[in-house]
């Protein structure tokens, strides 16, 4: 689930740690982004807000990520973190079912991978630039516009062979 909501969401970790059943809403099919961890010596410390300021909005939850995100949630409290239940997860926690799932699946990579993916299904699939960068969260429209114009550069050569 991990890696689900990193590609469905463009979640950041210290955000995705931070996720709370309350966070969630199935009736709006939306999540809040309110929160972030930070680690200090591997321990989970909630900083109180994410990354930027433009990081605290909601997500849309993809109607392929709300099954099993109710599934996650099932049975948890309002302040139950969806992933750890009493506390967050620990930065070597997540380290090591990180890996573990890597190696399941046969392929290595990132959380942040993820987070870019999700920013090539946001252009693949027309989303404006604009909206991007509320859905990603960024705090500067540089940096959402350097995304897309990677990826506009991309289609083109792809295009021009």
């Amino acid at each position: 689930m991990w890696a689900m909501i990193f590609l469905c969401t463009g979640l950041r970790r210290g955000e995705q740690a931070a996720l709370r059943a309350k966070d969630i809403d199935f009736q709006k099919d939306e999540l809040k982004v309110k929160d972030a961890v930070e680690f200090i010596v591997n321990q989970p410390h909630l900083k109180g807000r994410p990354k930027t300021e433009a990081s605290i909005d909601t997500v849309p939850i993809l109607s392929i990520l709300k099954p099993s995100l109710q599934r996650l949630c099932a049975g948890l409290q309002p302040n139950e973190f969806i992933f750890g239940k009493d506390k967050p997860l620990t930065k070597t926690q997540i380290y090591k079912r990180w890996k573990k799932y890597c190696r399941t699946i046969g392929y290595d990579f990132n959380g942040h991978q993820l987070r870019h993916a999700y920013a090539k299904i946001l252009y693949e699939a027309g989303v404006d630039v604009k909206t991007a960068q509320r859905l990603l969260r960024h705090a500067d429209f540089k940096t959402t516009m350097n995304i897309y114009t990677e990826f506009s550069k991309a289609m083109t050569d792809k295009s021009v062979d």
